[in-house]
């Protein structure tokens, strides 16, 4: 089986980004002192990329968004197979996006988030786990993770977040044409139709269903 080092984005900070982005003050001490020995596992040679796959999705069910990341950063440096590479990547893609998402219904109880209202690092996350889901679907196209990438990448632009939408519409349209019969793809084809509406369509994206 290939393997592929996983990393893919040079820009970004080898920290965790739970260092990055904690708020300051004594919240941030508490945070720390709780999150310790988990963020403490990126500081360290990852060694069971399965076992920790699974800490991080556990930690991702449960909302611990930043902790999720802690147990897969250290897997931006390894050399990975194909599958591997893609779950890590999807996961990490999950949990900035989430994190995000989650970020943005508290803002004004989403008032901001309707307006296209986005802070910086709000967008620079967003371009993160944009990253992130695009790797997912490069390293394994035949994974089950490759649709609902698609798919997230095509809400990543959508209203609400990066508001690109001919970009949404491409993204959705490829979820539409290689992923047919797949629940990405249905739920794809549900956004493509609305931005088709709204937005008028884009030449040469119209799907034809």
């Amino acid at each position: 089986m290939a393997r592929h080092r996983v990393n893919i984005l040079p820009w970004r900070s080898t920290a965790p980004r739970v260092f990055r982005t904690i708020p300051a003050g004594l919240a941030a001490i508490v945070t720390l002192s709780v999150s310790m020995s988990a963020c403490s596992r990126a500081l360290v040679a990852p060694s069971d990329p399965s076992a920790d796959l699974a800490k991080a999705q556990q930690y991702l069910a449960s909302g611990s968004y930043h902790l999720s990341e802690a147990y897969l950063d250290p897997y931006l440096e390894q050399d990975l197979d194909t599958e591997t590479a893609s779950k890590v990547h999807f996961t990490l893609g999950l949990a900035v996006f989430y994190s995000v998402r989650d970020d943005l219904e508290r803002q004004s109880q989403g008032i901001g988030r309707a307006m296209g209202f986005l802070s910086e690092r709000q967008v620079d996350d967003l371009l993160e786990a944009a990253a992130h889901f695009s790797a997912a679907v490069r390293h394994n196209p035949l994974g089950n993770e490759a649709p609902e990438a698609l798919y997230l990448l095509g809400v990543i632009h959508d209203i609400g977040y990066l508001q690109r939408f001919e970009e949404a519409m491409i993204f959705y349209r490829r979820c539409l044409d290689e992923y047919p019969d797949t629940e990405g793809a249905r739920r794809a084809e549900e956004r493509f139709r609305i931005l088709e509406e709204i937005y008028g369509g884009i030449k040469g994206t119209s799907h034809g269903r």
